[in-house]
C-alpha cells in the first residue's frame, strides 16, 4: 500500500537532458502534510541517523509543523519537483535531520533529508537549495 501511494505522489519524468526528477501530484488532493524537523546544520552526531531512527533519536529537540495551507503545500511540492536524482551510490545513509510525511485520507508517503541529500523510496536525490530554505524557514 505505500509503494502504491509513494508511486502516486512522485511519478517519475524525463527531462529533455534525459535525468529524472521527482514529480508530486496536485496540493489539492493532499489535506495535510507534517514535517519533523532539527537545525539541518548545528545538529552533530558520531553516526548517521537513518530515517527510522531520527523520532527516537531527536525526539527531545525536533519540532514539529503541521502544514494544512494550500500554498504552503504547493511550495512544498514545488521543491520536491524541482530535486535532481543522486546515483553517485546506492549502499549510503542519510544523516536524517527532516521527516516529511504527506499524508492522505488513505495512507502516509515519508521524505527524508540531510543538508546534501533527500530519500523518497529508496532513491537518492540532491536536496535543493529551495527545500532547506523552506524547512529552515520553519525554525524562524
Amino acid at each position: 500500500m505505500r509503494k502504491v501511494l509513494i508511486m502516486i505522489f512522485f511519478a517519475l519524468a524525463v527531462n529533455t537532458n534525459g535525468q529524472t526528477k521527482t514529480s508530486v501530484v496536485s496540493d489539492k488532493e493532499i489535506p495535510l502534510v507534517i514535517i519533523k524537523h532539527v537545525d539541518l546544520v548545528g545538529i552533530f552526531s558520531f553516526m548517521s541517523i537513518s530515517c527510522e531512527e531520527f523520532d527516537n533519536s531527536f525526539h527531545e529537540i525536533m519540532e514539529t509543523d503541521t502544514i494544512r495551507n494550500s500554498t504552503k503545500i504547493a511550495e512544498l511540492y514545488d521543491c520536491l519537483n524541482h530535486l535532481t536524482p543522486d546515483n553517485s551510490s546506492s549502499s549510503r545513509r542519510i544523516n536524517t535531520r527532516a521527516k516529511i510525511y504527506i499524508t492522505s485520507s488513505s495512507d502516509t508517503a515519508t521524505v527524508c533529508l540531510d543538508y546534501f541529500e533527500s530519500k523518497i523510496n529508496g532513491q537518492f536525490y540532491n536536496t535543493s537549495d529551495e527545500l532547506r530554505k523552506y524547512i529552515e524557514e520553519l525554525q524562524k
